[in-house]
């Protein structure tokens, strides 16, 4: 699973369809994020919920200038997943903040970092696109996103997210853009080689359907470069960066995440219902969705079945893009 990517996945997928008619066929977001958010919980509680947390820290160094008293806030923060990672480097002195529109992460976010001594780490609920409501202008060090523009309404909400973002940078502050393809994290199509015409079909009806039913581009990674410039970002840098492979031996947690995975795919399983709203949306039909859930299905239940045995890599197709650019002096 992909750290905080995944996290804003299922935030997101299920915010999109907190309907009267799919609350009927499910439990309703809150009960669900709450769920999530439990179990989330108990992997920060053992350290193996964030995804190579070092190369967040050397890259927002190296570049950043990331140190003790930087002043940090992260968009769209989720449960704060990010800014756990990033609060050693800021001490003594910093401050790491989050804003989010989702009740439940920031909660359980704050709940968290105050049982678990997290000092310094700040949620904040409230919309992205009004954040110096919150905060006033040019309050931060760094500002950093991660798989929040792909999801929100694509251009008019992107463009005001990223005016609030120039805002709320001090003079010489550095922006940092993580972006990977939300329907990609959602359907599970990034670790499916072999299943090339499902993995296809699922993913790119699934884009289709976050375009006509929410309006978010989840393939705007390759456009941050050209937005960023438009707001005056200056030093501009990109690079992809894919998450790690997964090697045996496999812990049984591992096992059971692609098990539970696998169930997704599964006409009674919530997340299907999510999926084939998209998917419908996108253009399938009901027999190509089933059709397609059918494969991915047998997929990843041999991939829990493989990793069981203790063979083989698990090799990651999932493919971010980080984009940095500092606001001018």
């Amino acid at each position: 699973m992909a750290g905080v990517g995944a996290q804003k996945a299922v935030e997101e997928g299920l915010r999109v369809f907190d309907t009267p008619e799919l609350k009927a066929r499910f439990k309703s977001s809150r009960e669900r994020l709450a769920d999530y958010f439990s179990w989330s919980e108990k992997m920060w509680a053992n350290e193996e919920w964030f995804w190579d947390r070092d190369w967040w820290r050397e890259t927002l160094t190296r570049y950043c200038g990331l140190g003790p008293g930087s002043k940090i806030l992260d968009m769209g923060c989720g449960n704060g997943a990010l800014l756990r990672v990033l609060n050693p480097s800021l001490i003594p002195g910093g401050s790491a903040m989050g804003i989010d529109r989702n009740e439940v992460a920031v909660e359980a976010g704050n709940r968290f970092d105050q049982e678990h001594g997290f000092e310094g780490i700040q949620l904040t609920l409230g919309d992205c696109s009004e954040a110096t409501r919150h905060f006033g202008e040019s309050q931060f060090d760094i500002v950093t996103e991660v798989g929040m523009l792909c999801s929100t309404p694509y251009p008019e909400s992107v463009h005001k997210s990223l005016a609030e973002i120039v805002r709320l940078l001090k003079p010489g502050g550095f922006f940092v853009s993580l972006e990977e393809e939300l329907a990609m994290i959602m359907s599970g199509a990034w670790m499916s080689p072999g299943v090339e015409e499902a993995q296809q079909g699922w993913l790119n009806a699934m884009t289709r359907g976050f375009m006509a039913t929410k309006r978010s581009n989840t393939r705007i990674a390759p456009e941050m470069m050209p937005l960023m410039q438009k707001y005056g970002f200056v030093g501009l840098r990109t690079r992809p960066y894919c998450v790690p492979d997964c090697s045996p031996p496999f812990t049984q947690a591992q096992v059971d995440r692609i098990k539970r995975f696998a169930h997704t795919f599964l006409p009674n399983h919530p997340d299907y219902t999510v999926h084939k709203v998209l998917l419908e949306a996108g253009g399938l039909t009901s027999d190509q969705v089933e059709r397609y859930a059918a494969t991915l299905h047998k997929w990843w239940t041999d991939r829990g079945e493989m990793m069981a045995r203790g063979e083989k890599p698990v090799l990651n197709r999932q493919i971010y893009l980080l984009t940095i650019g500092k606001k001018p002096l």
